[in-house]
């Protein structure tokens, strides 16, 4: 079977991360000129950007969920962290600071990422909430909130 039968082949096919509305729109259009089946195996894989790839489904957790544009509130100081796991770097993600601060008065920045809504995203999230807030999507605030809340009645 040939790599671009992945499902996610086409989105990683693409140059560089993308919000999910660019993403349709540049996929529609590449499938026009040049259906993804018509590549050569070699030729596939040299476009499939496992890097991204690696980054953008965290911990290698994949499955059949679309992606999703996520915001997150996050310290100032976890910016390096964030560019890092999802392969952004500082030109191509919008981070700006806002007008609130943590308890500890350190700035509250803001930035929209490109993400797959899966158990690998919720992992990292639990892991770094010292230094992360999930804004929106709503469902996923719901679902964080509700694993949150099991978690602490597991403790009681």
């Amino acid at each position: 079977m040939s790599i671009t039968a992945m499902q996610e082949y086409p989105r990683y096919f693409l140059g560089s991360t993308r919000s999910v509305k660019e993403t349709e729109k540049i996929l529609k259009q590449l499938q026009k000129e040049a259906p993804f089946n018509a590549l050569k195996q070699d030729e596939a894989l040299k476009r499939f950007s496992l890097d991204r790839y690696m980054r953008e489904n965290i911990f290698m957790v994949h499955d059949d969920s679309p992606m999703i544009d996520l915001t997150l509130n996050f310290r100032e100081e976890f910016i390096g962290t964030l560019l890092t796991q999802f392969n952004l770097n500082r030109f191509k993600i919008s981070a700006f600071p806002t007008e609130k601060c943590f308890d500890d008065g350190e700035k509250i920045f803001s930035a929209v990422i490109t993400v797959q809504e899966n158990e690998g995203l919720y992992k990292w999230i639990m892991q770094n909430l010292n230094n992360v807030i999930v804004v929106k999507p709503e469902f996923v605030c719901t679902k964080l909130k509700k694993r949150l809340k099991a978690a602490l009645n597991l403790l009681d």
